[in-house]
Order: C-alpha cells, then structure tokens, then sequence
C-alpha cells in the first residue's frame, strides 16, 4: 500500500469511497496528464513526513506567486 492510504488508515476509523488504491493509481495517472496540458499545474511529492510535504506546498507556491 501507499504513503496515502497508510496516512487515511490512521488518520480516521473507515475510509472514504474514494480512497481505494485502484482509485489513488487513476486519480494520480489522471493528475499526471493534465499537468502535461496545462503547464502551469505542480504536482507536489507527497510521500515525505507531513511537514516535509507542507515546506514542499510552501515552496512551490512561493515559487508560483513570485
């Protein structure tokens, strides 16, 4: 399983809908193709800590708005 579905799994008692790892796989391909059609989407790594992936929202915002 991935950083995301071990993060829901302890993060709350039952999982959504959503939140299946086929689902996660085809959401990310999905997100991954649109991001080739519009340039000026960012896709932020998400496997570090929880404050990694912040600095990393952080950082990439700055980076956006400057």
């Amino acid at each position: 399983e991935g950083v995301s579905i071990n993060r829901i799994k302890n993060s709350r008692p039952k999982s959504e809908l959503f939140e299946e790892v086929e689902k996660l796989k085809k959401i990310r391909e999905n997100y991954k193709k649109l991001s080739k059609e519009f340039p000026n989407t960012i896709i932020i790594e998400g496997t570090g800590s929880v404050d990694k992936v912040f600095q990393n929202v952080k950082s990439a915002i700055k980076i956006a708005f400057n």
